[in-house]
């Protein structure tokens, strides 16, 4: 009766111990999954402003949005706000008294409520002419990870 016993004790202990593993992976992939962000702020000739973001967390998730929400550590809300998957190829813009017109060639997830003053073209930027970039004053956006965000914890500049 001993033996039985005994295996149990043996089962049960592995089972605790692979527990007590996965529960720290999980933890270090979480950690893996702190987000970093980053934001340009373009202002436009009437005033107004418009922000766009980008978040980076995990191994692979890596979003540009174009948003109105000037909070920089928010992440993306499909709600309101154009989000691209960063992944395709840069982001262009050229702005006026009161548009940003942007270049992408990638996919984007356009809101549910559209943002006014903002219209995406499906176009690479690096295929426009120069003759087009000089007119519509198209310049090439790079959005610098500058804040980092683990959990539940303030959003801080790295």
């Amino acid at each position: 009766m001993s033996a039985p016993v005994s295996l149990i004790a043996i089962g049960f202990g592995v089972v605790i111990l692979a527990f007590v593993f996965l529960r720290h992976l999980v933890l270090d992939l979480n950690e893996i999954g702190a987000s970093r962000f980053g934001e340009k702020v373009i202002q436009l000739g009437n005033g107004s402003r418009i922000y766009i973001k980008r978040e980076t967390r995990g191994l692979n998730y890596d979003v540009v949005a174009v948003s109105k929400n000037q909070n920089v550590c928010v992440s993306a809300d499909p709600e309101t706000d154009l989000v691209f998957k960063y992944d395709v190829s840069p982001l262009a813009i050229s702005q006026s008294e009161d548009m940003l017109l942007i270049f992408w060639a990638g996919g984007v997830n356009q809101p549910k409520h559209p943002l006014s003053g903002v219209v995406v073209k499906n176009v690479r930027p690096d295929s426009l002419s120069a003759e087009d970039i000089a007119s519509m004053k198209v310049q090439q956006i790079d959005v610098p990870l500058e804040f980092e965000k683990t959990g539940s914890s303030d959003c801080k500049k790295k």
